[in-house]
């Protein structure tokens, strides 16, 4: 299983992409710099997923934080792991173009079909 830590303070992120993802992958939440720090020096994920945006911090310390996260030793992926970055990119981009239509379209959302 591939654990993707996901930083954000949106917490509808996180069902989407874990139910967009499916079973191979465990999508961890984090909405604060001290638990994101935490999984990352536990080595408690194979990749991440910063969203940049804020309610609380500027977009500079937003920045600057995901900048010392991407410096840490993270795996930046290798293997069978690429296959599993590029499923992980294309069910992001179907997952943007959904709610994309879904937020100009409301009814739009009941013909999607689950998965890639």
């Amino acid at each position: 299983m591939i654990k993707i830590a996901l930083y954000s303070e949106d917490r509808t992120l996180h069902p989407l992409l874990s139910s967009a993802l499916g079973k191979e992958f465990q999508v961890l939440l984090e909405s604060d710099q001290e638990g994101m720090s935490d999984l990352v020096a536990a080595g408690g994920c194979d990749v991440m997923i910063l969203d940049l945006n804020s309610n609380h911090d500027s977009l500079e310390e937003r920045i600057g934080f995901s900048r010392r996260l991407i410096a840490s030793n993270v795996p930046r992926g290798y293997g069978r792991r690429w296959s599993s970055l590029d499923r992980i990119r294309a069910c992001a981009d179907r997952g943007l173009r959904l709610l994309s239509q879904a937020a100009l379209d409301p009814g739009s959302q009941d013909d999607a079909q689950p998965g890639i």
